[in-house]
């Protein structure tokens, strides 16, 4: 069984094209992975506060990790960013060379 993190970035719900395509793509898995857990970290609609050591955990247990973001003038939205520097560790969820 895996883990799949879903880190969703989308501020916006029903017109959200990166929710729709995430969405299909985890049903489609689902179909072949039905014993595999996702959890959803959604930071478009819940905007990340201080990191806490949970999410560090949630981020090390994750055999997977789907971000579903769009595409703001070929960057990120600034909630995804801040999760990313929250959640970024030197040899703990990310390795450094």
């Amino acid at each position: 069984m895996s883990k799949i993190l879903h880190v969703a970035a989308s501020p916006r719900t029903d017109r959200s094209i990166s929710r729709r395509m995430s969405q299909t793509f985890l049903e489609a898995w689902r179909e072949l992975h039905r014993d595999d857990e996702v959890i959803v970290r959604d930071v478009g609609l819940r905007p990340p506060p201080f990191v806490s050591e949970a999410w560090i955990a949630e981020l090390g247990s994750a055999d997977f990790i789907l971000v579903s973001t769009p595409m703001y003038n070929y960057g990120m939205p600034g909630t995804l960013k801040a999760w990313f520097d929250m959640v970024i560790r030197i040899n703990k969820t990310a390795l450094s060379t």
